[in-house]
């Protein structure tokens, strides 16, 4: 059985590969290439050695390179290389990873590519566009044209003819821009426009052969001559940075020592620049007589430069700032205080506070910050109280106008959001006399309304309503009325109308009217409760309600499966709930129960399906948290639909995706905690142990690759190329 479950399940996987696969075809052609990359994605999930998984695999590269994502890129193609080795996918992988090292400036490494192409595939198209690519920036040998030019350039800088050298360099690099001495000569354009002084152009120069030639012999040399550049035009951050940098990278170099030198000097003249520079702020900030800001550049000076030049003058500024302080201070608190005591007389609330506040957070300690504290509690106080009273009055005036309702919300509101205060306990009392103005005018409605059932001869209804006044409003004036009409409607009905009632009751009976018959019966119970057709009533009433029911349920019972068999499981299951609630007795309230079971599971599974689809559309957005919500969902909501062991492995898929394989190898094992006969085991441990790899976990990977290939024999990782890749990959990770 299980087998055939198996069987089952793998077909369908199959069908959603190949409707997958078209569909990321048809994104990749008409150049959508993120939505095809997600799709190709999930079809290598479910068939990782499919017919078309080399196809999936490159496209995913060539997707991310389309979308100039070429460190992504580099990856994908490189896995074409690993997974499928005999694939016709391999030659245009190569060719396409020496596109990717090229965009990258791996030079290095995409001349290696371009090579092996060349070297193992000669005459395909790959090997032709290969070795075009090997020769448009490969270093040719000089020619003798190139080595005169150059060679007559170096004489002029060497005699001190820096001008005449700058020009020759140029021109040769305009002449062969791809010499090997094109590095040389672009450096030796710097050096002519440091010897000219032109430090500025000559900074230019050298960043522009840095970053075109980061590993010549002449790069060090670069990196110092910049730095003194830098200095040159005293732009001593710039200066230390390069010092800093060559001094880093090339220890033990010629100008090893002079850089060090280099660097003290700078940084002698960096503390001299801003200390100058802080100390003029200060003095700047005090005649314009903002003292705090002149204090804050002069407490910044002394903290980061102690030993300055300025230190005996900025102590001193400091003194006499700190006295100036001290004295406003004292002025504004007493001006903030005095301004909060006089908004908190003429009722300005919001104003005294505001003041109040001001004065504690900006003079924390002072004899008047325990005085705004109490203001601010006296000011809120009569702020409140004043609130209260304003919607209290509000409610007296509803209320006059004849606005009950609107009054009563006014007082309930005073009660709700004031309830401390004296017109919260007023509110309440005006509320409790509206209530009982209510309902001495509902108890009139409903006599009113007896009188007139009375009048028309309809006794139950009237005695009904006769009974709730007693009922709902005993201290109104009408229930002493109401007492004595049900004494007298009591009394006028004899044995006679009961049996009168009871005869017209059973032809109903007869007829089969069991509503209308029904309607009487309860009649003669609730008027005669201890007559003498009473029980005869009830025995009847009894049997006509079975019929009733079973009558009922069946035609509720057929529209629930109405709606079952148009697929409305929703419909369907709350009709058949109504059967069970309503008519418990009856058989159909059985197989109500029955087929709401059934509902519950189709039900959860198009729930959890629809929760699904969500998730992994969120996944391939690369919205991580979001899908992972909708995957907890499922997992806490349906945990034994069909869908609940897929979100699981999805959440695995999410960790590694974020490169936190911890967490996906967490994920991966719940799922064979939570799904102990899951079809989808075989899946996780063979990425368990890919994560394993990849933390470098050598003897966990083994472990979980043999527990693969020995506990799933019939899994497609114990067949085929999957399984040889799987026994190469132990021998490898056992070495």
């Amino acid at each position: 059985m299980k087998k055939t479950i198996f069987l089952f399940f793998l077909f369908i996987r199959l069908l959603r590969a190949e409707d997958t696969i078209k569909k990321a075809d048809e994104g990749f052609n008409n150049g959508n290439f993120e939505a095809a990359i997600g799709l190709y994605k999930e079809y290598l999930l479910y068939q990782p050695q499919g017919e078309f998984s080399p196809l999936a695999q490159y496209r995913i590269g060539e997707g991310l390179f389309k979308l100039e994502k070429y460190d992504e890129a580099e990856k994908e193609f490189k896995n074409v290389l690993f997974l499928y080795p005999e694939s016709e996918y391999v030659k245009p992988s190569l060719s396409r990873l020496g596109d990717c090292y090229l965009k990258l400036n791996k030079k290095k490494e995409a001349i290696e590519v371009l090579k092996r192409l060349v070297i193992e595939y000669p005459g395909t198209k790959e090997a032709e566009y290969a070795t075009s690519q090997l020769n448009d920036f490969l270093p040719k040998k000089p020619t003798k044209d190139e080595t005169e030019k150059i060679k007559n350039a170096k004489q002029l800088f060497e005699k001190g003819s820096y001008t005449g050298s700058y020009d020759k360099f140029l021109s040769f690099i305009k002449e062969y821009p791809y010499s090997t001495y094109t590095p040389y000569a672009r450096f030796k354009i710097a050096e002519s426009l440091y010897y000219q002084e032109k430090y500025p152009d000559a900074i230019k120069g050298y960043n522009e052969f840095l970053a075109l030639h980061p590993d010549t012999t002449y790069t060090p040399y670069a990196e110092y001559s910049l730095a003194w550049s830098y200095f040159k035009i005293q732009d001593y951050d710039n200066a230390l940075n390069s010092i800093k940098g060559f001094l880093e990278k090339n220890k033990g170099e010629k100008y090893y020592d002079s850089g060090l030198r280099l660097k003290s000097e700078v940084e002698k003249k960096l503390e001299e620049k801003k200390t100058s520079e802080l100390f003029s702020l200060a003095k700047e900030s005090l005649q314009k007589k903002d003292l705090e800001k002149a204090k804050a550049s002069l407490e910044e000076l002394l903290e980061k430069y102690p030993d300055c030049k300025y230190k005996k003058e900025v102590s001193n500024l400091l003194l006499e700032i700190n006295e100036k302080l001290a004295e406003e201070s004292i002025s504004r608190i007493k001006k903030l205080y005095d301004n909060g005591t006089n908004y908190l007389k003429n009722g300005k609330y919001d104003e005294a506070i505001g003041c109040f506040q001001r004065l504690i957070r900006d003079f924390a300690e002072t004899e008047y910050t325990n005085l705004s504290r109490e203001g601010i509690i006296k000011a809120n106080k009569e702020k409140y109280e004043r609130e209260a009273g304003l919607k209290y009055n509000e409610g007296l005036k509803l209320e006059k106008e004849g606005k009950e309702r609107e009054a009563r919300i006014a007082f309930q509101a005073v009660i709700s959001s004031y309830p401390t205060t004296d017109y919260a306990k007023r509110s309440q009392e005006k509320l409790d006399e509206l209530a009982s103005k209510k309902e001495e005018k509902d108890a009139e409605t409903l006599y009113k309304q007896a009188i007139s059932l009375l009048n028309e001869k309809d006794y139950s209804r009237a005695l009904e309503m006769f009974q709730k006044i007693t009922l709902l409003y005993p201290d109104s004036i009408y229930t002493p009325l109401s007492n004595e009409r049900i004494k007298k409607i009591k009394d006028e009905m004899s044995e006679e109308r009961q049996k009168a009632q009871f005869d017209i009751a059973f032809k109903y009976y007869e007829l089969g009217e069991y509503k209308e018959c029904a309607r009487i019966l309860q009649n003669i119970i609730s008027i005669w409760p201890s007559g003498v057709y009473t029980e005869k009533a009830k025995n009847i009433l009894s049997e006509i309600s079975l019929k009733l029911n079973s009558e009922d349920a069946g035609s509720l019972f057929k529209m629930a499966q109405s709606y079952y068999e148009n697929n409305e499981y929703n419909k369907a299951f709350d009709t058949f709930k109504k059967v069970v609630e309503l008519y418990p007795q009856t058989s159909y309230a059985k197989a109500g129960l029955l087929a709401m079971g059934r509902l519950n599971e189709k039900i959860a599974n198009e729930k959890a399906k629809e929760i699904y689809d969500s998730g992994k559309n969120l996944q391939f957005q690369k919205k991580y948290d979001e899908a992972e919500e909708k995957f907890d969902e499922i997992l806490s909501q349906y945990p034994t639909s069909y869908w609940a062991e897929y979100a699981q492995y999805s959440k695995g898929e999410i960790y590694f995706e974020m490169k936190d394989y911890q967490n996906a190898i967490i994920q991966w094992q719940g799922l064979e905690e939570k799904f102990k006969e899951g079809s989808l085991i075989p899946d996780a441990l063979y990425h368990i142990a890919g994560a394993y790899s990849l933390l470098n976990m050598k003897e966990e990977a083994v472990k979980t690759y043999k527990r693969l290939l020995l506990e799933y024999p019939e899994s497609i990782y114990s067949k085929g190329q999957l399984r040889v890749m799987i026994e190469e990959k132990i021998k490898e990770l056992e070495k």
